[in-house]
């Protein structure tokens, strides 16, 4: 075989063994974004049913119902600072 043939036959097995190499890598990394992907999905999935269960329960108590005394304490508040407000004029 001449000397240019045998180069050209180099560099396609070259060529070759790059590709399947860069073949292989493309599909480790997609293994690896899948699994991150998957990893994240459950994750999500995790923290939606954490913050169903706790909205549940704050629903559920009495928290989110205004009690009697907070009017009396805004009123209080009000009256101090108009008593400030009057005695500093």
């Amino acid at each position: 075989m001449c000397r240019s043939c045998t180069t050209m036959l180099l560099d396609m097995r070259h060529c070759k063994s790059v590709h399947s190499a860069s073949m292989s890598g493309q599909e480790s990394l997609v293994d690896t974004h899948s699994q991150s992907v998957a990893e994240m999905k459950s994750e999500l999935t995790e923290l939606k049913a954490e913050i169903r269960s706790n909205f549940a329960s704050l629903k559920n108590s009495n928290s989110l119902t205004p009690t009697s005394d907070v009017p009396r304490q805004v009123k209080t508040v009000y009256t101090n600072c108009r008593t400030l407000l009057n005695t500093t004029n």
